[in-house]
C-alpha cells in the first residue's frame, strides 16, 4: 500500500468516532460494553467505546472533552446554526459518528440564539457553565443502550434546560416540554432506516429552527440550502435516498426521511 492510500484509509477511520481524550488515538465503538476504570476522573465504569491504545475513559469525560474540542467556535457571530455545525463537523478530529454530535448539534443552535438575543458577557458565560452541565447530563451510551439516538435527547434536554437563560420569558414556559417532545419526534422514522449522525443532526437542526420560528419568534438565519458534504467518508450513506445528500432546499422542502 502506497502513502497516499495509507493516509486516506487513516483519515476515514479518523473520522469514525472521533480521537481518544487521553492521548488523542483513534476511538473505536463495540457493540459489548466492558467494565474499566476512566483515566481522567478515576471513576469505575462501563463503556462501549474504546481507544487503540488501550486507553480507558468514561462517557461524561468524554462528552467533556468533546466539548473542550469545541471551544474554538465559542465565539463565533454567525446566527446560522448550520454554518456553526459545519465548522465544527469539517474538523478532522471530529468523527463520522458519535456522541461528540450530542454535543455540537445543540451547541450549534445554542450559540446561534444566544447571538441574535445578543446576550452579554455575564450571561455567556453563564450559559456555557450551564452547557457544560447539559453536556454531561445525557447519556452518550444511549444509542448502543436503548437504540434511540442521543442527539434528539441532548437537543430537547439542552435547549429547553437553557432557554430560561436566555430570555427570562420562558422561565415558567411550558414550551421547553413541547420542545423535548419534537425534537424526538422529528427522528422516529429516520432512526428505524439508518442512523446517521450527520442526518439526525441537520434534522434537529431544522425541527428546532422551525419550532421557534413558530412559537419563539426566533429567526435563526439559515442557508438557501443544505448539503452534507460527508458521504465520501460513510461505507453505509443512503446517498440519493437521503435529502441532505442530494440538497436540502428551505425553500423548497423535500423529504427528510
Amino acid at each position: 500500500m502506497n502513502e497516499d492510500n495509507k493516509n486516506t484509509e487513516s483519515k476515514s477511520i479518523l473520522r469514525e468516532f472521533g480521537a481518544c481524550p487521553v492521548c488523542g488515538g483513534i476511538v473505536e465503538q463495540k457493540n459489548i460494553q466492558r467494565n474499566g476504570k476512566c483515566q481522567i476522573c478515576g471513576k469505575e465504569h462501563k463503556s462501549y467505546h474504546y481507544c487503540e491504545n488501550g486507553h480507558d475513559f468514561c462517557d461524561i469525560c468524554y462528552g467533556s472533552f468533546a466539548f473542550s474540542n469545541l471551544t474554538s467556535i465559542v465565539n463565533t457571530e454567525s446566527k446560522n446554526p448550520v454554518e456553526i455545525l459545519n465548522m465544527m463537523m469539517s474538523d478532522e478530529s471530529f468523527g463520522l459518528r458519535g456522541c461528540i454530535h450530542c454535543v455540537a448539534t445543540p451547541l450549534s443552535l445554542v450559540l446561534a440564539y444566544r447571538n441574535i438575543e445578543g446576550i452579554g458577557r455575564k450571561s455567556h458565560d453563564l450559559l456555557i457553565e450551564l452547557f457544560k452541565i447539559e453536556v454531561e447530563r445525557t447519556p452518550i451510551s444511549l444509542c448502543k443502550e436503548t437504540g434511540q439516538c442521543g442527539i434528539p435527547v441532548a437537543c430537547g434536554n439542552a435547549l429547553s434546560n437553557l432557554l430560561p437563560v436566555l430570555n427570562s420569558m420562558y422561565e415558567n414556559s411550558t414550551v421547553g416540554k413541547r420542545l423535548k417532545t419534537v425534537c424526538l419526534d422529528a427522528v422516529k422514522d429516520i432512526e428505524s432506516k439508518n442512523i446517521c449522525c450527520k442526518k439526525i443532526a441537520y434534522t434537529e437542526v431544522l425541527t428546532i429552527a422551525d419550532f421557534t420560528d413558530r412559537y419563539l419568534r426566533v429567526n435563526f438565519q439559515m442557508p438557501e440550502v443544505i448539503k452534507c458534504e460527508y458521504s465520501q467518508w460513510n461505507q453505509n450513506c443512503e446517498k440519493e435516498n437521503c435529502a441532505f445528500y442530494r440538497g436540502y432546499s428551505i425553500n423548497q422542502p423535500n423529504d427528510l426521511k
